[in-house]
């Protein structure tokens, strides 16, 4: 389980490296930035449920 702050990290970690995607200009960095915020989502998406505290 993740805490709040956890969670709030991944996700925002997504949405900077999708941005970071869209500014690449190199096809092979633009695919690590999609790779990146694809593995921060889908760890939110499976260790989604929040902690109590």
């Amino acid at each position: 389980m993740l805490s709040a702050s956890e969670l709030i990290y991944l996700l925002s970690r997504e949405r900077q490296s999708r941005a970071m995607a869209k500014r690449a200009r190199d096809p092979a960095i633009r695919h690590i930035h999609i790779a990146l915020a694809e593995a921060y989502a889908r760890r939110a998406r499976e260790t989604g449920d929040l902690k109590a505290g």
